[in-house]
């Protein structure tokens, strides 16, 4: 597919977003009192009272959940868009299309995500600020901190429609994005940092995606240097790689499955 075709299929996302304004407005919603609820728990927790070499406060638990979180609701919606299309044939019909399913909805996505992050960023930037009156990050860190996020939500937007074209081979797409969906909370750090976790746990999380969606971005909010920002890149590059690679395996793998069958 060319450049062109990839950046018309992107807009044609990004404009399909936005008009689907109470799509967005409703996570954006359930975003913010997921952070409020946590940020007052944050607070209420005696945090000064942990081993020092495990110490966070609350301020910095709260931006790393703004960030968690947030990642989470830009990419998560994949899933039940292509579990649709499979079931009502769609899927089926693309396969006789000269551009092939998964490029065009990679595209879409991309462009689709754009817009999703402006909503949800403002938000995150707004509740942060609003539950610790801090800034985790200086004005030059954004553009990183938009990059990490806008890479880990596309990872997890892209696991999502693997597991949704799942539908091909029967009823497992649900239960497997169920699965994805503990793995992620609890191999990804949605809620505490991987670095609180025991070290056994840490290096099991890391052969992994999850940390790439969410504890990469999140980490920002507690150690925002050069280091940390390049070795997140490099993982999140490394597991958009192989998601993406896996995503058109998966789709040929299906497409066999329909031509054997007949359906």
């Amino acid at each position: 597919m060319s450049i062109s075709a990839t950046a018309g299929l992107a807009v044609f996302g990004a404009r399909r977003a936005a008009h689907e304004r109470f799509a967005i407005a409703v996570p954006v919603v359930t975003y913010a009192l997921l952070v409020a609820v946590f940020a007052s728990i944050f607070h209420a927790t005696p945090l000064h009272e942990l081993p020092k070499g495990l110490r966070v406060d609350a301020a910095g638990l709260i931006w790393y959940l703004v960030l968690t979180e947030m990642t989470t609701f830009i990419g998560g919606y994949t899933f039940s868009e292509v579990r649709s299309d499979v079931l009502d044939g769609q899927f089926t019909a693309s396969l006789q299309r000269p551009v092939s399913y998964m490029q065009v909805k990679l595209a879409e996505w991309a462009g689709q995500r754009m817009v999703r992050a402006s909503a949800f960023m403002t938000a995150g930037f707004v509740l942060g600020w609003l539950f610790t009156g801090t800034m985790p990050f200086s004005l030059p860190m954004l553009p990183f901190f938009a990059v990490s996020v806008l890479l880990g939500a596309a990872i997890h937007s892209t696991i999502y429609g693997i597991l949704g074209v799942f539908e091909v081979w029967g009823p497992y797409a649900r239960p497997a994005m169920w699965i994805s969906q503990k793995f992620c909370f609890l191999l990804g750090g949605l809620l505490l940092p991987l670095s609180l976790y025991p070290h056994w746990l840490q290096a099991a999380a890391w052969v992994t995606p999850y940390p790439a969606i969410l504890y990469v971005s999140g980490r920002l909010a507690l150690d925002p240097d050069g280091w940390t920002v390049a070795a997140g890149f490099a993982a999140q590059g490394f597991w958009l790689a192989v998601t993406t690679a896996l995503a058109f395996a998966v789709q040929r793998a299906a497409a066999r499955t329909i031509m054997r069958r007949g359906f």
